[in-house]
């Protein structure tokens, strides 16, 4: 059950980025489509590391989804 459970937030999060109307994927969508596409990424790199339930998985997970959100801060600030 823990493993379904896994698979529904990671389901969750992939239709939460589809740009369709009221979510948050239109806003990513149009702002930026880098950004767009890396989430797409990160999301399906994350969920594929986390399913395989292996301890290095879920080191490299974490430290893909920090790096990434480091460059993002670092990136966004130079506006």
């Amino acid at each position: 059950t823990v493993i379904l459970t896994g698979m529904a937030v990671y389901i969750m999060a992939f239709c939460s980025l589809l740009p369709v109307p009221y979510l948050e994927g239109l806003q990513i969508y149009f702002g930026s489509y880098k950004l767009y596409l890396v989430t797409i990424l990160i999301v399906f790199l994350v969920a594929a590391l986390l399913v395989t339930q292996t301890t290095a998985g879920l080191i490299i997970a974490i430290v893909a989804a920090s790096l990434s959100g480091i460059f993002f801060m670092l990136k966004s600030s130079e506006k």
